[in-house]
């Protein structure tokens, strides 16, 4: 009985958690002097009330955290490194975040990833 319960409790689990997606762009390729402008596409939970992070991969290297955003109301926050080369943004109203980059150079090639917090913020 157990078993039968475990297996069906993951298996409501797994359900519940595949309906979050945070869906992003294949590919943008520019050249140093443009500007880029990536996209999150959000669905599967209340856009507002959780924080998106954009992180940054460097071909060969760690990851690092770009800055967040709470779109419940436009608090972003940026890693030091990266405070005024970036702008992070959302559109509430189609459950978007924006991370953009301006007069790229050859050192911002990376690959950008948007991640969604997993805690909702508290507000008093």
């Amino acid at each position: 009985m157990f078993v039968l319960c475990f297996i069906l409790c993951l298996s409501f689990l797994s359900e519940v958690k595949s309906d979050i997606e945070l869906v992003q762009p294949s590919s943008e390729i520019k050249t140093p002097g443009e500007n880029v402008k990536l996209s999150c596409k959000t669905s599967g939970y209340s856009f507002t009330g959780y924080w998106i992070h954009w992180i940054q991969q460097v071909p060969g290297k760690g990851l690092q955290r770009v800055g967040a955003i709470y779109p419940g109301n436009a608090d972003t926050r940026y890693s030091p490194s990266y405070q005024g080369k970036c702008l992070i943004s959302t559109d509430n109203s189609q459950s978007t975040a924006f991370l953009q980059l301006n007069n790229l150079k050859v050192e911002d090639t990376a690959i950008y990833y948007c991640a969604r917090r997993d805690t909702v913020k508290r507000t008093n």
